[in-house]
């Protein structure tokens, strides 16, 4: 029984318990939903928005209404919760607190902001309280400035004047447009003549004042398509509007500049226009600043009489300096070249220097460089014109020079220059045919007259002496001489290699023509010269013949082609014209020889389609003239045997040695004179002779050379019937 009692009054201590945690959360959570109040009430004032406008007896619309206000009523209230005010109202006499939703008031700004702005409807109307449904105090036109002061969110507060007296209306803020409150500052340009400054924004309103087209107009920023300006009207500052299409703006983040004078004088304007009167003038070249302001015009501060003033320079009086502080080296063209003051030919020089002076300058204008030079040790800026220097740094532009462009030289020229360095090249008798060709084929004469001077060492090589070939036109470095063609005259051969230059190598469509480098002396050089120093010698020449001139060749044109193509001739010397018998050297006639295996027989001693004229079979018998000692041999084939003239069934040309054998031939050997050739052997009397190493042919007996106490029989040179005999001491029988 006492542990029955025991567990009953722990049983009931344990009810009292939950009891109280159940009350506990009861009223927390009446607490979690009672609505926030802070602890200081902030008050305030707004408009009834709402029609009526209700104050509640609890915090809940779905509470009992105390009291109903007109929409647009002032009323007053504190802060209570998120979504509630607490105002309070008098019921029956009796202050009672009541409720108002925050979405039912607009709530007034409590630092009323001073603004200005423009009537947008017609009429714009002043009510008597902040409701569009209250009496009208007042009403304006459309475009109409007016002053106001910033009310609530949808309104705004403005004093009016009825029967002399101050009252206080209200504007819709929908019914006006609001200036800017941090209104920018403007330089313009007036567009229209008159431009006008008007007492309203609006085009129809009385005009407080006009400016004539380009005056320079200062102004703030007011409503879209409209700028306020204060103007001066009988001594009196009054505020006037001007319509945004009527003015163009300066440049609001102007840019700076330096530039140069154009004009002579180059004039500084009261207005952008320029017939407006000159503030100030300057001398052509001289260095300006100034900034950017609107479209064809720059805004420049000067002084007149010692006093700034703002001016305007026409943007077509004045050339922008290059912003670029990268430098670059100029050569000096002119004897003196001068570093001038300022940017004109006409400015005092700082300095001079001598011609190829190499200058380290800074592009300034399209016109000038700019130049830091010292004087006394100090450093001085001045400005060296560009026609007077080149970016050539070296002397020997005419690698570079477009070998189409005509030569400023004469054929007089071209002959007192051989006569200051030459005077017994024959080269100076073809001065005219020189110019002749570059009017032809538009090839510069003074590359033609180089070119010759450089192929011919001038005028002393065979090929100009014998084949009248002064540029070695279809030598091939196997065969320089022979393959070389012949000209009947100079003037043929400058012709043809002028025409053969400009088609092949300098047009752009031409077989030679090298694209990178063009049509200079480095692009022909690529394929027509395999000595690559060829280009150096030809410039060196050119410059040596007429200094190089940058000024010159800058202007001139590219010169056509104005006549057809030359003659054409063939590449041997014809016969009966001398001939170097030291290249060409002829076996005696009657030498005939064997074909020992099947062979070409071309018309030159060159491996090509082109020289190709038909194939000997093995054992034809030809006859042999001789050969050409400019036929190089190099042990490879097909020049590793000796090249040979032959003819065939009556017709010249060449055969591969090594597939020739030679029949009855001689050769004078191990002297260095001349043979003697005796009417009988040993101590006959002399009768003829043979240089060292020329040939003979023997006369035979029994088909073999004809031999008597070692000996030889032969026939004398250029005879065919008379015969003698040499010494077998100093012979050689030629096989091959």
């Amino acid at each position: 029984m006492l542990v029955k009692g025991q567990y009953l009054h722990g049983g009931l201590k344990l009810y009292k318990l939950k009891k109280h945690i159940v009350a506990f959360l009861i009223f927390s959570l009446f607490l979690l939903f009672l609505p926030y109040q802070s602890e200081a009430a902030t008050a305030y004032q707004g408009v009834a928005l709402d029609n009526p406008t209700s104050v509640y007896s609890q915090a809940s619309t779905n509470s009992k209404v105390l009291k109903g206000y007109s929409a647009g009523s002032i009323l007053k209230y504190h802060s209570y919760s998120t979504n509630w005010y607490k105002a309070t109202v008098y019921v029956s006499g009796r202050a009672t607190t009541g409720y108002i939703p925050k979405g039912a008031v607009d709530t007034i700004d409590s630092t009323p902001e001073t603004l200005s702005g423009v009537a947008k409807p017609s009429p714009t109307r002043i009510y008597s309280k902040p409701a569009t449904g209250a009496p009208v105090l007042k009403q304006y036109a459309a475009n109409t400035v007016l002053k106001y002061e910033s009310f609530t969110s949808n309104w705004y507060k403005a004093t009016i004047y009825k029967s002399g007296k101050a009252v206080t209306g209200y504007i819709y803020a929908a019914d006006v447009e609001t200036a800017d409150r941090n209104p920018a500052s403007f330089k313009g340009v007036a567009l229209q003549s008159p431009t006008r400054v008007y007492t309203q924004t609006s085009t129809g309103s009385t005009a407080l004042k006009s400016y004539n087209k380009d005056t320079v107009l200062s102004y703030e920023s007011f409503v879209p398509g409209w700028y306020r300006a204060k103007v001066y009207v009988s001594g009196k500052a009054r505020y006037g509007y001007i319509n945004a299409a009527d003015v163009v703006n300066g440049d609001p983040t102007p840019n700076s500049y330096k530039g140069v004078a154009l004009k002579s004088p180059t004039k500084i304007y009261s207005q952008t226009n320029t017939l407006s009167s000159e503030l100030k003038t300057y001398d052509q070249g001289r260095i300006l600043s100034y900034q950017s302001f609107v479209p064809g015009w720059y805004q420049a501060k000067v002084y007149v009489s010692g006093k700034a003033r703002y001016g305007y320079i026409s943007s077509a009086d004045v050339e922008n300096a290059s912003t670029s502080s990268s430098s670059l080296q100029v050569r000096a063209l002119v004897d003196k070249i001068q570093v001038h003051t300022y940017a004109s030919t006409n400015a005092p020089s700082i300095k001079s220097y001598s011609k190829d002076t190499i200058l380290k300058v800074y592009n300034f204008t399209s016109s000038w460089y700019k130049v830091t030079v010292y004087v006394n040790g100090n450093p001085v800026t001045g400005y060296v014109y560009k026609k007077e220097t080149s970016t050539n740094l070296t002397p020997d532009s005419y690698l570079n020079l477009d070998l189409r462009k005509k030569a400023n030289i004469s054929a007089a020229d071209i002959v007192n220059f051989f006569d200051a360095n030459r005077p017994n090249s024959h080269l100076k008798d073809y001065a005219q045919d020189f110019i002749d060709a570059q009017t032809k084929y538009g090839v510069n004469a003074t590359y033609l007259v180089a070119h010759a001077i450089w192929e011919t060492g001038w005028g002393t090589s065979a090929l100009s002496n014998y084949k009248h070939n002064l540029y070695g036109y279809g030598a091939y470095d196997v065969c320089p001489f022979t393959c070389a063609y012949y000209f009947p005259t100079a003037g043929d051969s400058i012709n043809s290699v002028a025409y053969m230059v400009k088609t092949n190598y300098l047009n752009s469509n031409g077989a030679y023509y090298y694209q990178e480098h063009g049509s200079t002396l480095i692009g022909m050089n690529v394929r027509y010269a395999t000595d690559q120093n060829w280009k150096n010698g030809i410039a060196n020449l050119m410059e040596r013949i007429r200094t190089y001139d940058d000024n010159y060749y800058a202007s001139a044109s590219v010169l056509p082609l104005n006549s057809d193509r030359p003659s054409t001739f063939g590449r041997d010397i014809p016969k009966g014209m001398a001939y170097p018998n030291n290249t060409i050297l002829k076996f005696p006639d009657g030498i005939t020889g064997k074909i020992t295996e099947g062979v070409s027989f071309r018309s030159l001693p060159y491996t090509s389609a082109a020289t190709y004229i038909k194939s000997l079979s093995q054992s034809t018998t030809v006859e042999v003239l001789g050969y050409n000692t400019d036929v190089r041999l190099n042990d490879k084939y097909p020049y590793d045997y000796r090249w040979y003239r032959i003819s065939v069934d009556g017709q010249e040309g060449w055969v591969y040695g090594g597939s020739l054998s030679i029949q009855d031939l001689l050769q004078v050997v191990n002297i260095t004179t001349t043979l003697n050739i005796r009417l009988e052997p040993k101590t006959g009397d002399v009768i003829g002779s043979v240089p060292a190493n020329g040939f003979l042919k023997p006369v035979l007996k029994d088909g073999k050379p004809e031999i008597v106490d070692s000996w030889y029989r032969v026939y004398l040179p250029n005879s065919t019937t008379k015969t003698g005999f040499v010494s077998g001491e100093y012979i050689k029988v030629v096989n091959n």
